[in-house]
Parts: C-alpha cells; structure tokens; sequence
C-alpha cells in the first residue's frame, strides 16, 4: 500500500463544489404548493365522480328494489296472517314467551 494519493478530479471537484451551493427555499415551497394543490383537485374531482357513479348506480338499483320490498311485504302479509291468529292461542301465548325470554338470554340482559 502506498501513501501516494491519486489526482484529484477537476470536474468532479466542481460537481461538488456546485452542490454546497443552497437551494432556492421559495422555489422548493412554490413548486410543493402547486404540486399539492393539483393533487387535492385531483382527490375531490375523484370523490365527486365515486360519488356520482354511486348515486346513478342507486337510481338504477331503486325501482328493482322497491319491487322486490313490495313483492317481499305481501308474500309476508299472506303467510304470517294465520300467525296473529295463532298469537290469540294459549299456545301462541307460551311461544312467543319462551321466544322472548330465549332472545333476551342471546342478548345477556340476565347476564349480571
């Protein structure tokens, strides 16, 4: 090993010299901001457009819905009829309180 140190570099010497040099704060600072501002445009006009695809999606799914909602009521209404004349029943009576009691004991109201 030698003590012999090689040539220094001229341009890189140059290159580095260039570089203690500070930046500009204020360009850093305004180019951030137009930055940042271009990105929270971009951001809401997202969120706006999600939220138009979800409002249009809604108008569409709306009256599928209400039919079904209706169609759903009615088939309720025919079946369960018979169930508030078996509601008047002793029988109907003891049913819907063991039900109650088994719903209350699934939600720990005796619980202490």
């Amino acid at each position: 090993m030698s003590d012999m140190q090689p040539p220094l570099d001229e341009d890189l010497m140059r290159r580095f010299e260039d570089a203690r040099v500070p930046l500009p704060f204020e360009a850093f600072l305004e180019r951030f901001e137009r930055r940042r501002t271009r990105v929270r445009r971009l951001r809401v006009a997202l969120h706006a457009g999600g939220l138009a695809l979800l409002a249009a999606g809604g108008l569409v799914i709306t009256p599928y819905a209400i039919r079904g909602s209706l169609a759903l009521s009615a088939y309720a209404t025919d079946g369960l009829s018979s169930l508030g004349l078996a509601m008047l029943s002793p029988a109907g009576w003891a049913g819907s309180l063991l039900l109650g009691a088994w719903i209350l004991r699934r939600c720990h109201v005796f619980d202490r």
